[in-house]
């Protein structure tokens, strides 16, 4: 879940809290790499005490953090938010790999259906089968006249 500018300046390492949200990362994950333990409960007080300032993070939780994320200690333990336009920079760090993972998540969908509708419709196993097997000048010839039977 993404967080507003105004909830993100709320935390005492605001970019910290902002890469956490932006990389999609659990806290399962943070936990470990804070060298917590594994296996930790998304709501886990060993945790969420560091990242709220109730508790002090370690130098070397602090370390495996700045591993984690790939990025300096001055950055990702300032205070202050860093913003670039309307968004936290965390969100541009990871821009393009959310896009990435947005589009992941669609195939994986789209191929579902198509396993489902196999499933379901078991004469188009033989049509996708020979499809499958065409080349893309032979694909899109056939999906040419596919496309105008359908319109008829």
């Amino acid at each position: 879940m993404r967080l507003s500018i105004k909830e993100l300046q709320k935390y005492p390492c605001p970019n910290l809290i902002a890469e956490i949200t932006e990389s999609g990362y659990s806290i399962c994950t943070v936990g470990e790499h804070m060298g917590l333990g594994r296996y930790l409960p998304e709501d886990s007080p060993k945790v969420w005490d560091r990242l709220t300032g109730k508790e002090e993070i370690l130098a070397s939780e602090a370390a495996g953090l700045m591993n984690l994320f790939g990025i300096d200690f001055d950055y990702l333990f300032s205070g202050e938010l860093k913003v670039i336009g309307e968004e936290p920079y965390a969100y541009w760090r990871w821009f393009e790999h959310n896009k990435w993972k947005e589009q992941e998540i669609k195939k994986h969908k789209m191929r579902r259906k198509i396993e489902s509708a196999l499933d379901e419709k078991p004469y188009l196993l033989e049509l996708v089968s020979k499809i499958v097997c065409m080349s893309e000048a032979e694909a899109s010839a056939f999906m040419a006249v596919a496309m105008e039977g359908g319109a008829a």
